[in-house]
């Protein structure tokens, strides 16, 4: 009877101890995500300026533009600037293909005519980026 009892004791504490196998849990589902449109990079500054003719060009005026879409090429920034500078009164013209930015005489040229310019070009400015010199009328 011993070897029973003891064979009952064994098979309980046996099967009490074993663990119980569990199915292992799936991994995470990785969460998908929309790639992101990257962000346009600068292009080298394209730079194009001549002194100017007038005599009434006593303070150059600066206007700081943000482009509408970012040119992604050099032969397409050169030809934006060289367009800006055609204008009369314009002194100097700076792009890195983002921004725009313009030194021109006031008497001469209004900071509409260059906007109006970059939309003939293809590269309109965006709306509300000017930043002019203080006591400027705004375009």
């Amino acid at each position: 009877m011993r070897s029973a009892a003891t064979l009952f004791l064994c098979l309980t504490a046996c099967t009490a101890a074993t663990p119980v196998a569990s199915t292992p849990a799936p991994p995470p589902a990785k969460p998908t995500v929309a790639p992101a449109k990257p962000a346009a990079a600068a292009l080298p500054t394209v730079e194009r300026s001549q002194p100017s003719s007038s005599a009434s060009f006593l303070t150059p005026i600066e206007l700081e533009l943000e482009l509408a879409e970012p040119i992604t090429t050099s032969a397409e920034l050169q030809r934006l600037v060289d367009g800006v500078q055609e204008l009369n009164g314009i002194a100097r013209v700076s792009s890195d293909g983002l921004h725009l930015s313009v030194r021109y005489d006031s008497a001469l040229v209004l900071p509409a005519r260059i906007r109006d310019r970059l939309a003939e070009l293809g590269h309109p400015a965006r709306a509300g980026t000017e930043i002019q010199n203080p006591g400027d009328t705004a375009d």
